[in-house]
């Protein structure tokens, strides 16, 4: 049974919470605390999968107490459900919360967003990297990127437009901008998927305090892991983003399906980035066993780790709050088959992913991945591997832009 802890200083609303979530009761084991002290005596005595808390509360405000429970339990899942979205309350929150839930919200809403976080923990339940993935507040930035985005801000009069430009060019910073515009910190009704549009609805001033002082992208020194490349990660996963959305223009999906295909195509790989920051000793022996052993990154990483940085990528979209078709994509990318059918995220996530490989080497020391021939037989598409590898190569070019 999953347990779920809720923390709000009014008694009214947390009762309010037990009565729209009685018809829980048989899936998760529920608690209530009127205070961030009462909230840590809870967590003391018993294990809690998601903490949900408010913001402002006397004593101790929701983003102290989250940032006590990211280093005392990292493995929980935290939770903001507050009626406050000025800014100071933002950035208390934006970094220790994994997701942001607005008050009023309905059951439907409250159940929708914990059961989507703790849906992904599946596929690493019980594996100790789900704690080092969990207590994750940044991503490592490409350096140079991040200097010019820096100087960028501190102009007198940033331009949005290279702003958006430089965040969408690194993997690290465009999942963290993307997970907080999508969140209900800004109470923005619809779904954004264009970092330019992002970028526009927060403002510059905005970004320029999430990025200055309160710091949600960050540098890492991964020079102890010699024989990772960062700037080569985001070659490949920018290659297979550009070339995930031209297949799906190429088959006739929505602008909005190929939006999906191109971010799942850039955070594909979001896994090795939080392994080889964040596990940098067992990252390198996993590069050791590809280089001697000529096994592919995957199976490296299962034999180091329990897991690998398919799991890994897809579980921090996942408590993100990442959309599903994305957290699917990523997750399963070199087992497409263990998902759902259909023509989607995942399938030209997979494909992109070994076409990027194919014809623009990462790295010539990777055994590379071939296709799950059973998961487009299912959805009879082999015939279609020709035109795709033509794309590749760049012969299909006129499928570059999004018609209409």
């Amino acid at each position: 049974m999953t347990t779920i802890l809720f923390v709000d200083d009014e008694i009214n609303v947390l009762n309010g919470i037990r009565r729209m979530l009685r018809n829980m009761r048989g899936e998760w084991d529920m608690h209530f605390a009127t205070s961030g002290d009462q909230a840590l005596q809870i967590m003391s005595a018993q294990n809690v999968d998601v903490i949900v808390t408010d913001m402002r509360m006397p004593g101790m405000h929701g983003g102290e107490l989250l940032t006590k429970v990211m280093k005392l339990w990292p493995e929980t899942i935290r939770m903001v459900l507050s009626g406050h979205s000025d800014l100071d309350v933002v950035y208390q929150a934006v970094l220790p919360a994994h997701q942001y839930i607005s008050k009023p919200s309905s059951a439907e809403t409250i159940k929708s967003a914990i059961q989507r976080a703790i849906k992904v923990r599946k596929h690493i339940n019980g594996h100790p990297v789900k704690a080092v993935i969990s207590s994750l507040d940044t991503l490592p930035a490409l350096p140079e990127l991040y200097h010019q985005l820096t100087e960028e801000l501190r102009k007198s009069d940033p331009d949005i437009k290279a702003v958006s430009r430089i965040i969408a060019m690194d993997i690290g910073m465009s999942a963290k901008l993307l997970k907080l515009v999508n969140s209900s910190f800004f109470g923005f009704c619809r779904h954004i998927a264009s970092l330019e549009q992002a970028v526009t609805l927060l403002g510059i001033n905005i970004i320029r305090s999430l990025i200055l002082s309160v710091h949600i992208f960050s540098l890492y020194d991964l020079s102890n892991v010699p024989g990772f490349s960062l700037k080569k990660l985001w070659e490949h996963c920018l290659g297979s983003a550009n070339l995930a959305q031209k297949l799906a223009v190429l088959e006739g999906m929505s602008r909005e399906s190929a939006e999906d295909c191109y971010f799942a195509g850039l955070f594909h790989d979001i896994g090795k980035l939080v392994l080889a920051s964040q596990l940098p000793e067992e990252y390198n022996a996993i590069l050791e066993k590809i280089r001697n052993k000529g096994l592919t990154v995957r199976t490296a990483e299962i034999q180091i780790l329990g897991t690998s940085h398919a799991e890994v990528g897809g579980y921090l979209l996942g408590v993100w709050g990442f959309p599903d078709d994305i957290v699917e994509a990523v997750t399963f990318h070199h087992q497409p088959c263990l998902a759902q059918s259909g023509m989607r995220a995942l399938t030209t996530t997979h494909v992109s992913n070994i076409l990027e490989r194919r014809y623009n080497v990462f790295n010539p020391n990777y055994n590379l991945p071939d296709y799950s021939f059973d998961y487009l037989k299912t959805l009879q598409l082999t015939d279609r591997l020709k035109d795709w590898e033509k794309l590749a190569r760049g012969e299909l070019d006129h499928v570059c832009h999004q018609k209409g």
